[in-house]
């Protein structure tokens, strides 16, 4: 939700910085060789755990909003957008690969589309309003930095959830272990 108003106004972004649409057009090509790139690793990403690339992507995602707010040229716009790439090929994998080892298999394909959903409607209708008033009404600068602070909650609440994740794998068997099917605790319907 927080990059998407960066990526909306990124021919703003980059008009501020002495550049044109050549200029966007690059961009929006290296951000796809990047999610590219980090799409046909996905074998060797999965190596990493859902979370952690998750985690990863939030990180990845904060830091671009920051290199972008601050820039001074062109090309440290498109630096940050291929971190922008890289997370979406980190993020999109990752979240699905969770919903498959969380949810129930008959809720799966709607837990995805629920996900995809709520991106789609909170990134691209609920963010563009807050984006569009912030930068029309105090400027670009503005609106990058509310883009930086939102992109701080995901990152916290990752952050939370890793750490009770990792107090929690003591009394389990399996660290991955959200659901307790490992040990059957809080299954409902289950024999223990």
């Amino acid at each position: 939700m927080e990059i998407a108003p960066v990526n909306t106004f990124k021919i703003s972004i980059l008009e501020a910085l002495g550049g044109d649409v050549s200029t966007q057009g690059m961009d929006g090509f290296f951000s796809c060789v990047a999610q590219f790139v980090v799409f046909e690793a996905g074998a060797l990403l999965m190596r990493i755990s859902a979370p952690g690339r998750l985690l990863s992507g939030a990180v990845l995602t904060s830091v671009s909003i920051f290199i972008t707010m601050n820039a001074s040229n062109c090309e440290t716009v498109i630096t940050a957008t291929l971190l922008v790439g890289v997370t979406y090929g980190l993020v999109t994998p990752a979240g699905r690969e969770r919903i498959l080892e969380t949810i129930d298999p008959r809720l799966q394909t709607t837990a995805i589309g629920l996900m995809d959903g709520c991106y789609s409607f909170f990134g691209g209708t609920v963010a563009m309003l807050y984006a569009g008033n912030l930068a029309e009404a105090f400027g670009l600068r503005a609106m990058l930095l509310t883009c930086f602070s939102v992109s701080l909650v995901p990152l916290s609440l990752l952050v939370v959830c890793q750490a009770s994740a990792r107090r929690n794998a003591s009394r389990h068997h399996n660290v991955r272990c959200c659901t307790h099917t490992c040990c059957g605790e809080n299954i409902p319907g289950r024999i223990k």
